[in-house]
């Protein structure tokens, strides 16, 4: 449930920040944009976005399992060549 949770949160501050830029880019045009208007057009681009923050975290998921055994092998290659510098000096 947790899981379930953390995802829904991070997607509501993704709408949150994509109201927000909407709302920017909208102001630029005219200056007196309402919030809730900005939220109507946003809601129109949602689905796009939505689909790319999904892809974007999945990917990003993926590089962090694949790049996580790597570091581990190359930390215990260098405590292993430590340990053989260390008994050369003795």
């Amino acid at each position: 449930m947790r899981k379930k949770y953390n995802v829904l949160y991070k997607m509501r501050s993704s709408w949150q920040e994509h109201i927000r830029k909407t709302h920017t880019k909208l102001s630029k045009k005219n200056k007196e944009q309402k919030y809730h208007d900005s939220m109507r057009e946003a809601s129109k681009t949602w689905e796009k976005e939505k689909v790319k923050i999904i892809k974007r975290n999945k990917r990003k998921v993926r590089l962090q399992k694949q790049s996580a055994p790597s570091s581990a092998d190359t930390n215990a290659k260098s405590s292993v060549v430590g340990l053989v510098k260390s008994s050369e000096v003795i």
